[in-house]
């Protein structure tokens, strides 16, 4: 049973930066060492019910990933967690190379070569800057780890209603979880219309997490009809449907969610058709 309010949404800022910086650790193995695809999803990581941990894609049977709940680094091999290391007290440049060791030591022969930090632009935060990782606010990381299961979850649920969709990704440079709906099977997505859906744990339009559904291309005049679950259509800076965390977070946040999920994807496939 997911619980959402273990802390309120509102409350999980600081937590929700260093995360964003520690899943640049297991995102830089996709840069490393997975095939690159046109769309940097090989950068990317998807959620591990499993392991409740953000895993990248796996080269050889392993996969390196972060623990959101505890901040704990992962290196799984054939499905096993093998090696694990708390960020609590240590920095970014130790959490690198403890995963840099951690490869070298599986000693398959394939991870020779140095990682490849991501170059993106991330929100300041001191342990970008060499500060210690804390989770003296264990409560706050916990719960992001459920916002990040709910998102998952929920995201799932959108490909049983829409028959084209792209596989559900956590892209380290926002650190939101999203999926694309496409109106056709097959379609290059940065080419075909479609309706980007997701979940952002915050950042600088909304302090606390958020669903957001958009679509490409945009419209200027597009149709933006009312939306369930307090929902709402954002026209400043970016255009979309947006519901938050702190609208649902107390409720029936599952069908309060799947509600505005499904009434926003469909104006927004009408605005694109």
């Amino acid at each position: 049973m997911i619980s959402l309010d273990l802390v309120s949404p509102f409350g999980l800022v600081d937590a929700r930066l260093q995360l964003h910086h520690a899943v640049q650790i297991p995102a830089s193995f996709g840069y490393a060492f997975v095939k690159p695809e046109p769309d940097w999803s090989h950068t990317s990581l998807t959620w591990s019910a499993q392991h409740r941990a953000l895993v990248s894609s796996p080269l050889n049977d392993i996969r390196v990933g972060l623990r959101l709940a505890d901040g704990t680094l992962v290196l799984i091999s054939g499905g096993k967690i093998v090696a694990s290391c708390s960020l609590d007290g240590k920095s970014l440049e130790s959490g690198y190379q403890w995963m840099a060791d951690a490869l070298a030591d599986a000693d398959l022969g394939v991870f020779d070569k140095p990682l490849i930090r991501p170059d993106h632009e991330l929100p300041d935060h001191p342990v970008a800057e060499g500060a210690s990782f804390s989770l003296a606010q264990i409560n706050a990381f916990e719960t992001l780890a459920e916002w990040f299961e709910f998102a998952d979850e929920r995201l799932h649920v959108v490909e049983t209603h829409h028959s084209h969709t792209s596989p559900v990704l956590c892209w380290p440079h926002h650190f939101d979880v999203a999926r694309l709906v496409l109106l056709s099977r097959d379609a290059d997505p940065s080419k075909d219309h479609s309706v980007g859906v997701g979940l952002s744990p915050g950042d600088g339009s909304y302090a606390e997490p958020y669903w957001y559904v958009t679509h490409w291309p945009s419209r200027e005049n597009a149709k933006r009809p009312p939306l369930p679950s307090c929902g709402f259509w954002r026209t400043d800076g970016w255009a979309g449907a947006v519901l938050l965390a702190s609208s649902i977070a107390h409720l029936d946040a599952a069908n309060l969610a799947d509600d505005f999920l499904s009434a926003a994807i469909d104006a927004s496939l009408a605005n694109i058709r």
